[in-house]
């Protein structure tokens, strides 16, 4: 038996082929994936598919993605909410204080690095789309 031999391309096959695999139930030229990840990703994207990878990045200032979670949790009172569990599971008070640090640490924090290694980067065609700008006209945005 005879132990294959590692090429430099081997990563960009395998990533390729779990890439292919994943869409290959959509028969669409289009495909739109939300996970916020994407970015962090592109180089290797890019080196796996040979072109850049189209992102469109909804974007919104962190106090006002933080709110918004609180402002979920507070409307839901009667439920334990994700965020609360993981104060529980911490053993944390559970307070708007203690809320708003597991938000940013676990939830926002990584999607905004992930953001920021992409806009560094020189493997992806990103366009940036307000998060008001969704909500307040979204047919007008849609068209741009």
């Amino acid at each position: 038996m005879r132990s294959a031999e590692k090429t430099p391309r081997q990563l960009e096959n395998i990533v390729g082929g779990i890439i292919e695999g994943a869409y290959k139930h959509i028969d669409k030229p289009i495909i739109v994936d939300k996970n916020r990840l994407w970015p962090r990703m592109s180089g290797l994207i890019y080196s796996t598919l040979q072109s850049k990878p189209k992102i469109i990045c909804t974007v919104r200032s962190i106090p006002d993605v933080i709110s918004s979670y609180i402002l979920l949790i507070e409307r839901n009172k009667d439920k334990t909410t994700f965020i609360d569990q993981d104060l529980i599971d911490a053993n944390l008070p559970i307070n708007t204080k203690n809320r708003c640090r597991v938000i940013w640490e676990r939830y926002v924090g990584h999607p905004y690095k992930s953001l920021m290694m992409g806009y560094n980067s020189k493997n992806a065609d990103m366009l940036f789309v307000e998060y008001n700008d969704i909500v307040n006209n979204g047919q007008e945005t849609k068209k741009m």
